[in-house]
């Protein structure tokens, strides 16, 4: 015989049947949701609802994570655990308090389209408002693409999306305000939006069409976040005068505003995101976006080359000097990459070795563009399949193999005593590639 569901209200604490029909089971304030977990361990069936205050109550507090007119009702079977994070507000939750319907994506139309945003003109004090259009690769569409590091996934904000509501990261909402032009609509790709990232399928399929989209791109936007705009202004003040290198004499003298602008610079999350590397490298055109500072990548690289020891002496006062590395690691792979150096795959990992990939499978799919282009008569496609329903270890399992069998390089095989092979089948020759064993 079903057991009888037990109540709790919104911070865990049970609740009679008396309670419940009295609808006092929640509280004016921002929900606190620890409790339900224990609730949760509490019952063999849960049901977690908001009910509508009693008549003559006090006014509804709308910051709810459950606004009052929500009556969605999540229930569990038994022996599921509750997962608060993956719970998501149902239509009329607070979020859809307007009544704006949620962006659903269509299937894209074949293997080559990618979807375009069209970011609506307008100031800032304008929402923002876009729309995504599909397009065929194979068509050489007109668009610039986004390099830009996703931030804290759970920092969302909404925009609408051809007239439906679409969350997306503060740190994507911020690169979008700053972007948008005022009069005119501008045509971007970025990831996190132009991919249904929820779809497995297509993401890897999209992911394997990154190459083009960056290569063929009108050019690459780099961006660097918000900040001070003094700051901004000072390093690129700074880094501007390598635009007229004639001027530039060595060793150059800096003031402390000078140095601590430029550490902020090289410290700048994006430098340490693993994707950025195939992003610029690829690029026909690369202008770096720091606030409302414009910068062309190559001046940036000038003052690598002109001034390299003076910088990384300041990322070393500062100690910064791994933020500096990976920088300037960014601009000679995309050295090599323009001159058709070859890079082993193994070597490639190596490098990536301090950037940062939320999903570690990355480390492998992030170098296989750079090694098509590289190597154009060994496509990626019959390397390493872009396969995100996969684990990483069986993607590291199958990088391995490549190496050994389709490149016919035993000397990967080496690499099995540095790296960690501790998978999960013990493959003595299978290597984890997300760091290197220090035994």
């Amino acid at each position: 015989m079903p057991q009888a569901p037990r109540y709790f209200d919104l911070n865990g604490r049970s609740m009679d049947s008396a309670d419940k029909s009295e609808k006092r089971s929640v509280s004016r304030h921002p929900v606190e949701f620890c409790g339900l977990e224990q609730a949760a361990s509490q019952a063999t069936h849960l049901a977690v609802c908001t009910v509508p205050p009693p008549a003559g109550s006090l006014e509804v507090d709308q910051t709810s994570a459950l606004d009052f007119p929500s009556f969605s009702r999540l229930t569990m079977e038994e022996g599921q655990q509750l997962r608060l994070s993956a719970l998501e507000p149902d239509h009329h939750a607070r979020d859809n308090h307007n009544g704006i319907e949620k962006y659903k994506y269509e299937l894209l139309q074949s293997p080559s389209h990618i979807r375009i945003l069209e970011l609506e003109p307008g100031d800032r004090a304008v929402p923002l408002r876009c729309s995504l259009v599909q397009v065929d690769l194979q068509d050489r569409p007109q668009l610039e693409a986004l390099s830009y590091a996703w931030g804290d996934a759970g920092d969302l904000k909404i925009i609408e999306c051809d007239g439906k509501e679409l969350k997306i990261t503060r740190s994507l909402h911020e690169a979008l305000e700053s972007l948008r032009h005022s009069n005119d609509s501008r045509r971007l790709w970025a990831d996190a939006i132009c991919i249904n990232q929820k779809d497995l399928p297509e993401r890897g399929s999209q992911v394997q069409l990154m190459a083009r989209i960056y290569s063929e791109a009108l050019r690459v936007l780099l961006w660097l976040g918000k900040y001070d705009q003094h700051v901004i202004d000072t390093a690129f003040g700074f880094l501007n005068l390598f635009s007229f290198d004639q001027f530039i004499r060595t060793p150059l003298q800096f003031d402390q505003d000078t140095e601590e602008a430029l550490r902020s610079l090289f410290t700048r999350p994006v430098f340490g995101r693993g994707w950025i590397i195939q992003e610029v490298a690829l690029a026909r055109s690369v202008e770096v976006c720091w606030g409302s500072g414009r910068l062309d990548l190559p001046i940036l690289e000038a003052a690598f080359s002109k001034a390299n020891d003076e910088l990384y002496g300041i990322a070393h006062k500062y100690s910064a000097t791994k933020d500096y590395l990976n920088l300037s690691s960014i601009s000679s792979i995309r050295f090599q990459q323009q001159n058709d150096e070859r890079m082993e795959p193994v070597e490639l990992i190596e490098r990536f070795l301090d950037f940062h990939f939320t999903d570690e499978r990355d480390r492998i799919y992030g170098i296989l563009a750079l090694r098509l282009l590289a190597n154009e008569q060994w496509p990626n496609s019959t390397f390493v399949q872009i396969d995100y329903t996969i684990s990483k270890w069986d993607t590291f399992k199958s990088f391995t193999e490549a190496c050994l069998v389709r490149e016919g390089n035993l000397e990967t095989l080496l690499y099995t005593h540095s790296w960690d092979t501790t998978l999960e089948d013990q493959l003595s020759w299978a290597c984890d590639w997300t760091h290197p064993n220090t035994d």
